[in-house]
């Protein structure tokens, strides 16, 4: 299998052919799956003082291409995956991802999946890195939220692999409250700042 996203010519300008929203199906139109042992969710979040890094694991996902050209796509998360990896310490990393997976943050055993619906793609021809922006409802806890990640891709031959850029996004926006300076006015210690980073590196299967 090879993947290589048709780019439009660089010397003009993006119009409306090089959008893809709700393209309809023809015989040239497939799903590949992501392979969940490869592909991971990277994510950041930050205190004053101090930060933690980690990463959730993929249970599916694939994305729909018509004539090479990336035009869907649907992602699981594990959420029970949620994995520290800046502790050193044992005991101090499990009892950061069990209260990462407590009610308050993701609260897993109530919602133990999250989900990022692609609703559009746009080519990028004039960016130097990012060949794709995707835009889509991420749905955290039941709630969905449009994001956008720009795409950069790893490797056009098997296995094809991508990853997004890092974007920051606003944890209140899914009810994830917990010692939110803007949510809880009064608190002066322990606080965890609203912003966190999120990205992900994708690996497809082969055919």
């Amino acid at each position: 299998m090879e993947i290589v996203f048709n780019l439009p010519n660089p010397d003009r300008s993006l119009s409306k052919s090089d959008q893809f929203e709700n393209e309809p199906k023809t015989e040239n139109t497939h799903k590949i799956c992501i392979d969940p042992l490869k592909s991971f969710i990277h994510w950041k979040g930050t205190k004053p003082g101090g930060e933690h890094i980690g990463t959730v694991k993929f249970s599916s996902g694939y994305i729909k291409l018509e004539d090479n050209n990336v035009t869907g796509g649907s992602f699981v998360a594990d959420m029970t995956t949620i994995t520290d990896e800046d502790q050193r310490m044992k005991e101090m990393k499990e009892m950061l991802e069990n209260h990462l997976k407590s009610a308050d943050f993701f609260d897993v055993k109530n919602f133990p999946t999250s989900t990022f619906e692609i609703h559009k793609v746009t080519l990028l021809p004039e960016d130097p890195v990012f060949v794709m922006e995707i835009s889509g409802a991420l749905t955290i806890k039941d709630i969905a939220q449009e994001v956008s990640f720009k795409i950069k891709q790893l490797s056009q031959v098997n296995p094809v692999s991508f990853t997004t850029n890092e974007v920051i996004l606003n944890r209140t926006v899914w009810k994830i409250n917990y010692n939110s300076k803007s949510i809880f006015k009064s608190i002066t210690d322990k606080i965890i700042h609203d912003e966190f980073e999120l990205s992900a590196t994708i690996v497809l299967k082969g055919e």
